[in-house]
């Protein structure tokens, strides 16, 4: 039996911009992010989040600002990602994985995207969800 060839068509992956929160609180950047990024330098972010709205933001900004986070790149610069645990939790993520739709603000040069569902109290409500305290050692 001998090899045929695919000739369907090819569909190209990372044309549009997504992020995905991982169970270890990484947000990482698809290759549409990661080129707009290099294309621009960035290096690091600040985090954004608006509750009412339900929306993050990544901000760019230089390393030795106060409240940046570094971007991570692969070696082939085709994802990244940004270390973002205790923020994600502060904004009442629960540690479930995310693939979420992202856009490039161009006159505000940030990435935006919409908060999954968390976060919400049992009236409704939106806020952060309290976190459980653990006794050291």
């Amino acid at each position: 039996m001998g090899y045929t060839v695919y000739t369907g068509k090819l569909i190209q992956v990372g044309l549009l911009p997504t992020v995905a929160i991982g169970s270890t609180g990484a947000i990482s950047l698809n290759a549409a992010i990661c080129r707009i990024f290099k294309k621009h330098g960035i290096e690091a972010v600040v985090l954004l989040s608006d509750l009412e709205g339900r929306k993050i933001a990544l901000l760019p900004t230089t390393r030795n600002e106060k409240w940046s986070y570094a971007v991570r790149y692969n070696q082939s610069c085709t994802q990244a990602s940004v270390s973002a645990a205790s923020f994600l939790m502060s904004i009442g993520w629960g540690g479930k994985k995310y693939k979420i739709d992202a856009s490039w603000d161009e006159a505000n040069s940030l990435v935006e995207f919409r908060m999954p569902g968390w976060g919400r109290s049992e009236k409704g409500k939106l806020g952060p969800l309290p976190v459980k305290k653990q006794k050291a050692g």
